[in-house]
């Protein structure tokens, strides 16, 4: 519940400030399109909630893309990859690691990685909440319990205000006065009113009001009786307003926004500008219907309030002026602005009608599609920026041949996998920074291994098997910079694999280390397909992610918030075929979402930004292998990013903070070619065509690129001299 609240304050936070611009812009707003405004505001609270406490945020802000976000906040900055300018961000130790538990096996490495403070700057507000969650874990008792206290104690002083009306209505008498009667019946008349209300007149009243939903009903002041007929008619005027306007229906919005949002000030100043613009409105009406001047009906006013006392209801004619005076000096300021009766003119009227459609749109409907699309809007509109040119590091092999390199973190440590000896094809994990290669398996039992991911910290993730004939009984490990850490499969399972590893702040003092991959079997199906699923190794914890109704799955991407993405079995169809579909899992959120393909049977989610932006490859109708873009919230259906020109295929490997995809295209007569998507809306672009010039005179061919970290570097595979090599691009 409080969860839903903050995320209901939020989108009904953004609708307020649009108000109060809207109400500060345009001066020339009457009273009335200021109620409305305002009052939509309150709903926008209101129904923003009532979508939370039903799972449906109404403001899911989280998943904004990281191009949508950088293009409303500022269209003319360039991205830090296109500056080339990176300030290098101070290297710190991270205490209290915290890190799965599970076998261990000791070496002795050649130096020790510096470990780094986790400093990625990321904007997605899903990570501050659940930061909020953990912080607020240990107070929620008291939290909840202040919140309960607050909410009961102002449903009572409703209630007990309401039976204080009820007494004051019961306690009345049926008016027989026949001038007022006539004159009540004058007022409604000219209002247009359908029912004459019910007139009561009371000693202990000492302001007019109207109570009744469906019944409406007046009292009088007794003193009223004795005053002069259009001193009458006009306070008659003001109660009769109110019911033609069905102000007692639309008091809902800010008696229920006062009550549920009684902490938050926000939420009282909106349902005070609409009890503001609700009497004003009237006041305009009454003065209207009764041909009075501004002057006489603000004399009325002013005596009213100077005798008013409580309690009076919402819909009293005025309030004391012991804690009204400031709304009784606004009332005056719009009779003498407003209350001439000149008609508003044309313009101003479409600009109300324009604020007012624009508004209801806002509280109706999600802001994040409208946010997404003024950003794409935006960005349509300015030139495609000039992508850099790269210099080409080769990070050479461990003895062996062949590299390639998987991962590079955003102090460019780069890690992957490297033969080791001229011949044959035994490779192993290597981490390289300025230092060189550092093979991560030196004297390890295991003949094989890889490194896949590399954390901000320093903690690389991997896995190591005996033989490459047996590559479904293989062994995830962690690497913290002198040690491996060997992780368990998940129960049922014997063997496991990881892909991916990221870092996130359990509380303000320990960090926690997550790994996803998939634990194995060692065996394989009747198809041939190996049997896993995917695996996330957390805080101690070993979960099973399922799958989506079939028998495998793989967990391929997990960012600092927890996000995991990969690729999950559905259910085989009737004839038997088998469908992978890519998939996104939260546990914020509950099991795995299938984010469906491009018409194809097959797919898979290869990485997930920190604001949700996912990117992967699938099959498509025609059965080619196109890389896509999707969200993770599963809202959009993956989006095809296309290939270079000539080619047939592509796939997408990663994306950083800032939107940049990277990946790889390919098609008949094209060899693989590393390419790179400025933004998730931008066409694929071929790295190898914005080399340095002495990168393309040593002959390079970039083959694919598989990560890229928040400066643009980006790492892959290359052919150089007729070996395969793993190669670190650096924009210029």
């Amino acid at each position: 519940m409080i969860i839903a609240l903050c995320q209901a304050t939020g989108g009904g936070l953004l609708v307020a400030g649009f108000a109060v611009l809207a109400c500060r812009a345009v001066g020339k707003l009457t009273a009335p399109v200021r109620f409305w405004l305002w009052w939509l505001v309150g709903a926008k609270f209101l129904i923003g909630l009532v979508l939370a406490v039903m799972g449906v945020s109404a403001l899911r802000v989280p998943l904004l893309k990281a191009e949508h976000y950088y293009t409303l906040t500022g269209l003319a900055k360039k991205t830090v990859a296109q500056a080339g300018r990176v300030a290098p961000v101070p290297q710190v130790p991270v205490a209290n690691k915290s890190i799965p538990s599970a076998r261990e096996e000791k070496i002795v490495a050649t130096k020790i990685v510096p470990q780094s403070a986790y400093s990625l700057s990321t904007f997605r507000l899903s990570v501050l909440r659940q930061d909020a969650q953990r912080a607020l874990t240990p107070w929620l008792f008291s939290v909840v319990s202040i919140y309960l206290l607050g909410l009961v104690a102002m449903i009572w002083r409703s209630i007990t205000g309401a039976l204080a009306v009820r007494r004051l209505v019961t306690g009345s008498d049926v008016c027989e006065n026949a001038s007022t009667l006539a004159d009540v019946r004058l007022v409604s008349e000219k209002l247009g009113l359908n029912h004459v209300p019910t007139l009561r007149v009371s000693l202990r009243t000492s302001a007019p009001f109207v109570v009744g939903m469906f019944r409406a009903t007046i009292v009088l002041p007794a003193a009223f009786l004795a005053e002069q007929p259009a001193t009458r008619q006009m306070a008659l005027a003001h109660e009769c307003a109110h019911i033609r306007r069905g102000d007692l229906l639309w008091e809902i919005v800010p008696f229920l926004l006062r009550t549920v949002f009684w902490f938050l000030p926000p939420a009282h100043y909106t349902a005070n500008e609409i009890t503001s613009a609700r009497e004003e409105s009237c006041d305009l009406l009454a003065i209207t219907a009764c041909g009075s001047s501004p002057s006489t009906y603000a004399s009325l006013l002013v005596r009213v309030a100077e005798h008013a006392h409580s309690p009076l209801p919402a819909m009293a004619m005025a309030a004391p002026a012991s804690r009204g005076f400031r709304q009784i000096k606004r009332r005056l300021r719009t009779l003498s602005r407003e209350g001439s009766g000149a008609p508003v003119p044309v313009i101003w009227r479409g600009v109300a009608a324009g604020l007012l459609v624009a508004q209801g749109t806002a509280t109706i409907l999600p802001l994040r599609p409208a946010l997404v699309r003024a950003a794409e809007v935006a960005r349509a509109a300015l030139p495609a920026p000039e992508l850099p040119r790269y210099s080409v590091t080769d990070l050479g092999t461990l003895g062996g041949k062949d590299s390639s390199a998987f991962s590079v973190n955003d102090f460019g440590q780069v890690v992957g996998t490297a033969q080791v000896y001229p011949s044959g094809t035994r490779g192993h994990a290597f981490l390289w920074d300025d230092e060189g290669l550092q093979d991560l398996t030196s004297g390890s039992v295991y003949r094989h291994s890889q490194g896949v991911a590399i954390a901000d910290n320093g903690y690389v993730a991997g896995f190591a098997y005996r033989s490459s004939y047996r590559s479904g009984q293989q062994n995830a490990f962690i690497w913290n910079g002198s040690r491996r850490i060997y992780l368990p499969p998940a129960d049922g399972f014997r063997f496991a694999r990881a892909e991916s590893i990221s870092e996130y702040r359990l509380n303000n003092a320990t960090s926690v280390v997550a790994v996803v991959g998939a634990s194995l079997t060692g065996g394989t199906d009747k198809s041939g397909a190996t049997i896993a699923q995917a695996t996330l190794w957390r805080n101690n914890r070993v979960s099973n992610l399922g799958t989506l109704g079939g028998s495998h799955s793989f967990a391929l991407a997990v960012n600092a918030s927890g996000t995991v993405v990969g690729k999950a079995d559905l259910p085989d169809t009737e004839n038997g075929t088998r469908r992978t579909h890519p998939f996104v899992w939260d546990s914020e959120y509950g099991p795995m979402l299938d984010l469906g393909t491009l018409g194809g049977n097959s797919g898979a989610a290869c990485a997930v930004s920190e604001n949700g932006t996912i990117v992967g490859y699938s099959q498509t109708k025609q059965g080619k292998v196109h890389a896509f873009v999707a969200s993770a919230n599963g809202g959009d259906a993956p989006r095809d990013l296309g290939t270079l020109r000539g080619g047939d295929g592509s796939a997408a490997y990663a994306i950083n903070g800032h939107g940049a995809i990277v990946g790889q295209s390919s098609g008949p007569n094209q060899n693989g070619r590393a390419v790179i998507w400025s933004s998730p809306n931008a066409e694929p672009i071929d790295l190898n065509e914005h080399l340095v010039r002495s990168a393309m005179r040593s002959g390079w061919h970039l083959e694919t690129a598989r990560d890229i970290n928040a400066h643009g570097q980006i790492v892959g595979q290359g052919v150089i001299g007729g070996k395969r090599h793993a190669f670190l691009l650096t924009p210029m």
